[in-house]
């Protein structure tokens, strides 16, 4: 199995949030992940991802909210590779984003409804619904 990690990063203004999406040359949009090198903790892989493809540093991780999603995808040989990815849920004070171009084609801070329609996957979708909700109930 592999394993990935990634923060969902939010800015909160006027009372609303507003996610960072990043988008890949394939089109697809999702959050800031990728896969754990060795010794690192799920945190630490995250941190390092948000950093390496935003360069966002200043991220305060809310404490105990987590979510996981479980998916599979054919490999090279006809086979499948079996994937966790986990995030975290992170707060930025900061929205000046330095793209990775190597990796990244595009990012934008998107409101939650405009979040919901340009995010490619439903897992991604259903992640950020569980996190919205999180955010919310942590601001009441």
């Amino acid at each position: 199995m592999q394993y990935s990690y990634g923060i969902i990063p939010f800015l909160k203004e006027n009372n609303k949030y507003k996610f960072l999406l990043v988008q890949h040359y394939g089109g697809h949009r999702w959050f800031p992940k990728w896969q754990v090198e060795v010794n690192e903790t799920p945190l630490q892989t995250a941190r390092r991802e948000v950093f390496e493809e935003t360069g966002l540093s200043n991220i305060n991780v809310l404490p105990n909210i987590y979510f996981d999603h479980y998916y599979y995808f054919p490999d090279r040989n006809g086979g499948l590779v079996h994937k966790r990815v986990g995030f975290f849920v992170g707060e930025i004070y900061d929205a000046t984003v330095v793209l990775q171009k190597e990796e990244l084609k595009n990012y934008s801070w998107e409101g939650f409804d405009d979040s919901m329609k340009l995010l490619t996957f439903d897992s991604d979708k259903n992640i950020l619904k569980k996190a919205y909700e999180a955010i919310k109930s942590l601001s009441s």
